[in-house]
């Protein structure tokens, strides 16, 4: 049995693939990132929001079962940083790699 995705979920399944692509072409060097994670995250949707940002750092530190003391050395790092500087200290330390609708940000 051959089950076809919806028109909705193939636009999603392309877009996902799309967005992939990009990322692995992505020449960032991640080899002195500290908890290297690969996350693709769209600064143009939600996902931009520094909020999320920070939130999904404490998430993956939590599922790392890291210290909390790991979480605190973050948060206190990006403590009065603009946006910019919050998003390259995330990449520091989780290799997130950043697009903006599809682009990679070299940010």
């Amino acid at each position: 049995m051959n089950i076809k995705p919806k028109d909705d979920e193939m636009e999603t399944i392309e877009t996902l693939k799309q967005k992939l692509k990009q990322a692995e072409a992505c020449d960032k060097d991640i080899t002195d990132v500290k908890y290297p994670t690969g996350i693709v995250i769209d600064l143009s949707s939600y996902q931009g929001n520094v909020f999320f940002i920070t939130g999904m750092a404490r998430h993956i530190l939590h599922q790392l079962s890291a210290d909390a003391s790991e979480y605190e050395e973050y948060k206190k790092e990006c403590e009065h940083k603009c946006y910019k500087e919050i998003l390259e200290i995330s990449r520091r330390w989780f290799g997130f790699i950043y697009i903006n609708g599809g682009s990679i940000c070299q940010e």
